[in-house]
């Protein structure tokens, strides 16, 4: 019942309704277009992962009577030094940025007591990186058990994001090679790509559904602000004409109740001069 009582109001009001949907539907554009030129709003953002084998010179990988245990310890505390203020400087002069430009998190590992960052593609690992909002960012994955860094990036484009994974890897393949310094070769730790880092741009545009999400949510509400400012206008239309009728019915017994009052001239005691028609004799004396 009240459903209909609403949608008969809003019939009522239908010409109030249309600009309401005029406005929702502009509120709605302007979130996937650009007003008043309608140019497709666009957020390009490239995104890139790569991956890095923490290895010996006699190969633990390669050796199944080997414990490749040490080397993923190795692994999260060399990501460690990734995130760290100094690889980022590193990093930020091989890419000819200000290392501000850059924000670095990990490592993500159960070693660590901190959630890990499932092995996944580079498209939904990039929406991941977009949600936290930063034009150059690097991320960092200890893998579970496994000595392998995953290094997941950020940029403004796609050949930005795969360059930042590029010089990740360059520099912690340097850093490992000055801890290197007078150990054995065959005691060494060796850093080495799982192929080249692979990129591309996701966030390629506005979503249609968002855009939908908007009209719906503004049209909803101006609907309701009209139901609600026209019932109240309604009751104040009542209130007056109530008040109006029930003047009316007040005045004809009002004014029989309340006495005339007499004219000035009722009022006044006329004097024998003014009589009119009666005759005034002189006073009678008696003997």
């Amino acid at each position: 019942m009240d459903l209909i009582r609403i949608l008969n109001e809003l019939w009522s009001r239908r010409l109030w309704v249309l600009a309401a949907v005029a406005i929702a539907g502009l509120i709605g554009l302007s979130t996937a277009y650009k007003l008043p030129s309608f140019e497709k709003r666009s957020e390009l953002v490239g995104a890139a992962s790569s991956q890095v084998l923490i290895d010996s010179a006699t190969s633990v990988i390669g050796d199944v009577e080997k414990d490749p245990a040490p080397l993923a310890n190795r692994a999260v505390v060399l990501a460690q030094y990734m995130s760290s203020a100094e690889a980022r400087t590193e990093i930020a002069k091989r890419m000819s940025l200000e290392p501000t430009q850059i924000a670095a998190d990990g490592p993500f590992s159960s070693l660590t007591n901190r959630s890990t960052y499932q092995a996944t593609p580079a498209g939904p690992r990039a929406n991941q990186l977009t949600e936290e909002n930063a034009v150059y960012r690097l991320v960092f994955d200890a893998q579970l058990e496994l000595p392998i860094v995953s290094i997941y990036t950020q940029a403004p484009d796609a050949e930005s994001a795969v360059g930042l994974a590029g010089a990740a890897t360059d520099v912690l393949r340097e850093y490992v090679k000055q801890l290197d310094e007078g150990i054995p070769p065959e005691r060494q730790i060796t850093v080495s790509s799982l192929g080249a880092p692979e990129g591309g741009t996701v966030n390629d545009g506005a979503n249609p559904a968002l855009a939908l999400l908007a009209f719906l949510g503004v049209l909803v509400v101006l609907c309701t602000l009209i139901v609600l400012g026209s019932g109240l206008a309604r009751q104040w239309q009542e209130t007056k004409e109530s008040e109006h009728s029930e003047r009316g019915r007040r005045r004809p017994q009002d004014s029989a109740e309340i006495p005339r009052i007499p004219d000035d001239e009722l009022l006044r005691h006329p004097r024998p001069a003014e009589r009119r028609g009666v005759r005034v004799e002189p006073p009678r004396q008696y003997n």
